[in-house]
């Protein structure tokens, strides 16, 4: 599909967003930050024009187009219809989110979030944890904590704010989430994640 850039934002467009702007009648205003060729000429075709208002989000870095490149190739080996990507921008926080949402429920949702100042934030299962500083490195770090995810390699213990993980990462366990007591794994109450597709 065709797609193109408005107010300096790059050329990355999520289905949801263009489907705030189909089906407006004349005169329609429609509150995307960018919008797509096939969602303009929807508007073109029947004569209408579409005002286009910025929504004031920050623009996506170089880094916001990378994470979901990172999500989606690790997605590759589960399949079509596994999961559901999105990539929305929360105005709060003033940063780009990609949230995967699988298929399954006893799959974990993950979100990863870009805001700026050399850290990244991401939720997998209901565990927060912060990642920092940006390098290459870091991505690749990331790269194999979603992969890991993806493949059900996450259980996790606690509840809310004080959900805490254990992820494996290739021979070793990284260990995510809230700080808590050194109780042996064993006697939580855990939750194990399989899988995607």
């Amino acid at each position: 599909m065709a797609q193109t850039s408005l107010d300096g934002f790059p050329n990355t467009l999520w289905p949801q967003v263009r489907a705030q702007c189909q089906g407006r009648g004349p005169g329609a205003r429609c509150n995307c930050s960018f919008i797509d060729e096939a969602c303009r000429a929807s508007f073109s075709a029947t004569g209408q024009n579409a005002v286009i208002e910025s929504s004031g989000h920050p623009p996506l870095t170089s880094t916001d187009d990378e994470i979901p490149r990172i999500v989606e190739s690790a997605l590759e080996p589960f399949g079509d219809g596994a999961d559901t990507v999105t990539q929305t921008c929360s105005d709060a926080a003033r940063m780009w989110i990609v949230d995967v949402a699988p298929a399954r429920s006893d799959a974990a949702p993950m979100s990863v979030a870009f805001g700026g100042d050399d850290l990244l934030s991401a939720v997998v299962g209901r565990t927060w944890l912060q990642m920092f500083p940006l390098s290459e490195d870091l991505m690749a770090e990331l790269r194999e904590i979603v992969e890991s995810v993806l493949a059900g390699h996450l259980e996790e213990a606690g509840w809310g704010s004080r959900s805490f993980a254990n992820i494996g990462v290739g021979e070793h366990m990284v260990r995510v989430g809230h700080v808590h007591l050194p109780v042996p794994w064993a006697w939580r109450l855990v939750r194990r994640f399989v899988a995607y597709g």
